[in-house]
């Protein structure tokens, strides 16, 4: 096991009678954006880290490459089959996306609907303070 995650493990399965707080810090460089600023940082014009560097480090410490590079090294898969994957991907990610922005808002009524999976022995109050929501399973 990876001595993050041992470490990891350690802090959130504590000792119940002596509760203890726990700082977990870690470096990781930033190899890809997850949402639009940083995308918008990592590249240029508004970049603090060079192309180079980027790619650097993706090819260094992305998991996903790394799988890739590996796959392709043992002959588990073929460049062309993981391109084909990630056009599947691309595809899928870009329907759910679209599908997302296209439904319609469920009703304030639905907002506390399959929070638990049984009703609760108590209400579930919404952002309204007079309306309360019961979950519905």
């Amino acid at each position: 096991m990876c001595p993050f995650v041992s470490k990891t493990h350690f802090c959130i399965s504590p000792n119940w009678d002596n509760p203890t707080p726990y700082h977990i810090s870690s470096l990781c460089p930033c190899s890809t954006g997850t949402v639009l600023t940083d995308q918008l940082l990592l590249f240029p014009p508004h970049s603090y880290r060079t192309r180079e560097e980027i790619q650097e480090v993706r090819s260094k410490s992305d998991p996903i490459m790394l799988l890739k590079d590996r796959m392709v090294n043992s002959n588990l898969a073929s460049v062309e089959e993981l391109k084909e994957i990630d056009v599947e991907v691309r595809k899928e990610i870009e329907d759910a996306a679209q599908f997302a922005t296209a439904d319609p808002e469920p009703p304030l009524e639905e907002l506390g609907y399959h929070i638990y999976s049984s009703d609760p022995p108590f209400e579930v109050r919404g952002a309204n303070q007079w309306i309360k929501f019961k979950s519905v399973s």
